[in-house]
């Protein structure tokens, strides 16, 4: 998913299978570059990637929040 994006170029660093390596904050090593869902692998759920970016969009809002926790998602 990460192919053509160029990622290199700009710093982002990725790990061997070719994911976006990111904090907890969905941050990359390049701080105004975020990334979630499929780009990261942490988890491979629709609704994981969802919570993702709406902590991506909260950040890049400045609204204030905790870490991200995964411990209420839905498994099937």
């Amino acid at each position: 998913n990460v192919e053509g994006l160029n990622l290199e170029a700009v710093g982002v660093k990725t790990d061997d299978r070719g994911h976006v390596v990111v904090s907890q904050c969905t941050r990359s090593s390049v701080p105004h570059i975020h990334a979630v869902g499929d780009l990261t692998m942490d988890i491979s759920l629709v609704t994981a990637a969802e919570i993702e970016g709406r902590r991506a969009a909260e950040l890049l809002s400045g609204i204030p929040h905790g870490e991200l926790s995964f411990e209420n998602l839905c498994w099937i």
